[in-house]
């Protein structure tokens, strides 16, 4: 299986059996996605303990410590959150705003 067929896989998984749909993706507007990513990225070892990018609870930390799985992970996180600036780009088009998302907040501006 392949690295992109592999984030595929994990975030078909995140979205039918941890529930992670669309909708839960778009309450996270201050790039939650990508710190979680990032600190899959950064800490790819399995201890107790979340990574201080990490943007939730610890209960939610999940490290496998087995390099593609986490890097999995981290990819589908980072897709999650470029489906989630598309969807609110595709929403500003749809208002006549084609302006970028703004980095921070994913608000047009």
């Amino acid at each position: 299986m392949s690295g992109i067929e592999r984030i595929a896989a994990e975030r078909t998984r995140q979205i039918e059996e941890e529930g992670y749909s669309v909708h839960h993706d778009d309450r996270h507007s201050k790039r939650e996605l990508q710190w979680a990513a990032l600190a899959y990225i950064d800490f790819p070892q399995a201890d107790s303990r979340p990574h201080f990018f990490w943007p939730w609870d610890a209960a939610s930390w999940k490290p496998t410590g087995i390099p593609l799985r986490d890097l999995a992970m981290a990819g589908a996180l980072i897709a999650a959150e470029m489906d989630r600036l598309l969807r609110i780009e595709a929403r500003n088009a749809a208002r006549g705003d084609a302006r970028p998302t703004d980095k921070e907040s994913g608000v047009a501006k």
